[in-house]
């Protein structure tokens, strides 16, 4: 089967102050072809399976859903709602995990399962086990030959003189601390397990490393990824990943560059009469408002790029990166 090739996958706890604990997780997907595009407004066939113990393990639960798409590839359904092929959610004892979410998709509405996705619940099942963890009686735990056995507010000397607590004998307690790191780390191994030397410039696997230091690193990842083609960058810093098909390179996003390689601004924010009319190179960002899901016109320029007249894209100056 094609993994995680058209399905993106989130997890939305279905909790609130109820009397009860709800049987159900809320569950949300934007389902998108082979070629990236959006499956909108039709019936998906959604089968979800609960697997025990590893991602190969045994299905503890099977339910079925139909939701239908909207204008954004988007479907929502719960899972411990659906039509149960096998087992019941409400019986599943989450204390007894690790528990896996396996979902198959079918974008044409059937049952002929074509994607497949699987992944590891965490936290959110476990909402669902605070219910049953309030059925077992709490026992507090008994403490005995205590070592602050005998010891009254005002004797606080006593803390530092040495006791025999039947088992554990101790020389007394430390007033202050005398620690040094060193000290620390050679807690329970034999001194050459660890080491926190070399911050800024790591030599060894287990030297410890600043956040500084990891950027760097993703930083010159970029680079060679740009060297190499891998991801290509426009003339506003952008980056884009990419794909080839057939002896063609193809960006995997649409471009959303506000100037040419050059470094020349395209001209924007034009009437409709001036972008009718214009003969130089302009771009628009389309009306956010006929977009459903899409808030504003910066989150439509990240989901689907900016619009280029014929003018800019033919411009001798450039307009998508280099090659």
């Amino acid at each position: 089967m094609k993994r995680f090739l058209l399905f993106l996958a989130g997890f939305i706890v279905a909790g609130a102050l109820w009397a009860q604990v709800p049987q159900g997780i809320s569950h949300q997907a934007v389902m998108r072809n082979a070629q990236g595009e959006l499956l909108a407004d039709q019936s998906i066939g959604i089968q979800v399976s609960i697997l025990q113990g590893t991602m190969q393990g045994l299905a503890v639960y099977v339910e079925r859903h139909e939701p239908v798409s909207n204008a954004n590839g988007l479907i929502t359904y719960v899972i411990g709602q659906g039509d149960v092929l096998e087992g019941s959610f409400a019986g599943i004892n989450w204390a007894d995990g690790p528990y896996f979410l396996r979902t198959e998709a079918d974008p044409g509405g059937g049952t002929n399962y074509t994607i497949e996705g699987v992944t590891e619940l965490l936290a959110v099942p476990y909402a669902l086990h605070a219910q049953t963890a309030a059925t077992y009686d709490e026992v507090d735990p008994l403490f005995q030959e205590s070592p602050a056995a005998g010891i009254t507010g005002d004797d606080v000397d006593n803390w530092n003189e040495a006791h025999d607590w039947g088992n554990h004998a101790d020389a007394g307690y430390l007033t202050e601390e005398t620690q040094s790191l060193a000290d620390v780390l050679a807690q329970g191994n034999d001194g050459s397990m660890h080491q926190v030397r070399n911050i800024a410039d790591p030599t060894d696997p287990m030297d410890a490393a600043t956040k500084a230091y990891v950027d760097l690193l993703l930083d010159r990842l970029e680079a060679l990824e740009l060297e190499s083609g891998i991801i290509v960058a426009d003339a506003d810093g952008n980056t884009y990943g990419t794909i080839t098909i057939g002896n063609q390179v193809w960006m995997r996003e649409n471009l959303r560059v506000s100037q040419y390689r050059n470094g020349d601004p395209i001209l924007t924010d034009l009437s409709d009469e001036d972008w009718e009319n214009a003969s130089e190179g302009a771009y628009a960002v389309y009306p956010h408002e006929s977009v459903d899901g899409i808030n504003s016109s910066e989150e439509m320029v990240v989901a689907y790029g900016k619009l280029y007249n014929w003018h800019a894209v033919d411009d001798a100056r450039g307009l998508c990166p280099a090659g």
